[in-house]
């Protein structure tokens, strides 16, 4: 009642913070999906000369794939480099959160970009697991060696 932001401006916050919240959590998932199977192809190259050249393209992909939503190199000291998905997700949702009122404009413009290029993030992703994963998968399958147990997303995000 004493607030000098209306419960619609307070109920905007919510709603976009909530999103990019959510967001945030999926990226998180799909990072550690990537990580499995770098782990794992890494891993496959070296044991089994069969999965070699199928193990050596994934993780190639996975890489690159990875270097696109989080940062992997740079110290944030001396050698910086451009933000990625993360930490642009992160700025836009602690200058959100950080004030109880509704979003201005630019940011509701920059968390709109955000969920763009998560979305363009999850089809590049689609592609990969029904391209060279798939491919990898089954060479794995083939030789009888077992798979990375991933988590469930409900799984990891409950116990993350």
């Amino acid at each position: 009642k004493n607030s000098i932001f209306t419960l619609a401006e307070r109920d905007e916050q919510f709603k976009v913070s909530t999103k990019l919240y959510n967001l945030n959590e999926e990226l998180a998932y799909i990072v550690y999906e990537v990580d499995e199977f770098i782990k794992h192809s890494e891993t496959s190259a070296i044991e089994n000369p069969k999965l070699k050249k199928s193990a050596v393209k994934l993780n190639k992909e996975l890489i690159a794939f990875k270097e696109t939503l989080v940062v992997t190199k740079g110290d944030n000291y001396v050698g910086t480099v451009e933000n990625q998905l993360r930490e642009k997700l992160s700025e836009i949702y602690a200058a959100i959160t950080g004030y109880y009122g509704a979003p201005t404009e630019t940011q509701l413009e920059n968390a709109s970009l955000i969920e763009s290029e998560m979305s363009k993030a999850k089809e590049l992703f689609v592609a990969i697991k029904k391209g060279s994963m798939k491919k990898y998968i089954q060479a794995v399958e083939k030789v009888e060696q077992k798979l990375p147990t991933l988590k469930s997303y409900k799984d990891f995000v409950d116990k993350e």
